[in-house]
């Protein structure tokens, strides 16, 4: 069952001494629920999503989701004669780029005249593909796999969108900081401690999913090509999204 704000706000003013009715009025409760969810997801790597787009011939840079946090996999499908052939991409920092390809900047690579991508960088809010792809596919042929900001509360009536076992997390960092607006230092000290245990408990509880999940596909250990030096020979391929 979905928790809302409202859910959340009334647990927290079971626990406030207001000194005043309403001192902390909803729309400020709203705020520190939604700093509060968006503190515990980014602090435990809570929530995953999933975008896909295409590629364009000559277009090395596309734009991450705006609720994008951070990078856990993509995938480039090299559609062979209508077949799917999904390619895991390897992420690299622009500093190893800059080591591996000299000239990466000019996508300069005599081994791989088919520009099929085989890494990706990010610069900015932007995913940089390397090489850039000499056609363009279509059919979102480009997808990732990524962490992912919750999405912002605007009514009281709205669901948090992390899993309903974490949401002491969310009242622990509102009530951390309701009690430091009211000046009870003590009583804040408590909660600012509460939630960082919480925090660890989100941990825990990611990792216990994960392996649940363990018996899935290893993607990393799975050869999805097979190299010679620079040169990108298609070997086996995997189509683990099922697209």
């Amino acid at each position: 069952m979905a928790i809302s704000a409202q859910d959340v706000i009334n647990d927290i003013r079971a626990e406030v001494i207001e000194p005043l009715p309403a001192f902390f009025t909803d729309a400020r409760l709203l705020t520190l629920v939604n700093k509060g969810q968006d503190n515990l997801v980014r602090r435990a790597r809570l929530l995953e999503g999933t975008a896909v787009t295409s590629t364009i011939a000559g277009q090395a840079q596309y734009a991450v989701p705006s609720d994008f946090l951070g990078s856990l996999r993509v995938f480039y499908n090299n559609v062979q004669n209508g077949v799917p052939s999904w390619l895991p991409l390897k992420n690299l920092s622009v500093e190893k780029m800059a080591q591996q390809y000299p000239n990466f900047l000019s996508n300069y690579n005599p081994n791989n005249a088919l520009k099929i991508p085989f890494n990706y960088f990010f610069i900015g809010d932007q995913i940089q593909l390397y090489p850039i792809p000499s056609v363009g596919l279509g059919n979102n042929n480009l997808c990732m796999i990524y962490e992912q900001r919750p999405t912002q509360l605007t009514l009281l009536t709205s669901p948090l969108t992390i899993d309903p076992s974490l949401v002491d997390g969310v009242v622990a960092y509102v009530l951390w900081r309701a009690w430091s607006q009211d000046a009870e230092d003590t009583k804040s000290a408590f909660w600012k401690t509460e939630f960082e245990a919480e925090v660890g408990r989100a941990k825990a509880w990611k990792k216990l999913r994960a392996l649940d999940s363990r018996a899935s596909l290893d993607v990393e250990s799975f050869a999805g090509r097979s190299y010679t030096g620079y040169n990108n020979t298609m070997g086996t391929s995997v189509n683990p999204l099922g697209l």
